[in-house]
């Protein structure tokens, strides 16, 4: 799978060489988010284009109909199902892992990477911080 435009390389000319070393260095990661995905989780990970899997668990709770993701027993069965068909199919997943809950469920399911802070989190987080000093 090759990244469709030259972006990366700032729009400057390529040659084939550099689809193939970002075709051979790219990985295909698709997000398991909604309902449809996670009842075909072992499907999209059969497809040899699809090196793993990235978890959404806030849009997979709402899809699934339980409303805003909160950590619960059935956010938690759905986690486990998407780490046990990824482990089947011996492709890593990514975990989003914002709490301690996440962090340790993550670790005993084995995800391959855990997300634990991004940009928007990281600056809201220094922001609130700096006001309350």
């Amino acid at each position: 799978m090759c990244r469709a435009s030259t972006r990366p390389a700032r729009y400057d000319a390529v040659g084939q060489d550099y689809y193939s070393r970002e075709d051979a260095e790219t990985l295909c990661l698709p997000m398991i988010e909604s309902a449809e995905a996670l009842a075909d989780v072992e499907a999209i990970l059969a497809l040899p284009t699809v090196d793993g899997l990235f978890v959404g668990p806030s849009d997979l709770s709402l899809s699934r109909g339980r409303g805003a993701y909160a950590k619960t027993e059935a956010d938690f069965a759905d986690l486990r199902r998407i780490a046990a068909a990824a482990k089947a199919a011996g492709k890593p997943w990514i975990m989003p892992a914002w709490s301690q809950a996440e962090r340790d469920l993550s670790r005993t399911l084995g995800s391959a990477w855990q997300v634990t802070v991004d940009e928007y989190g990281a600056l809201w987080t220094g922001i609130e911080a700096g006001l309350r000093a």
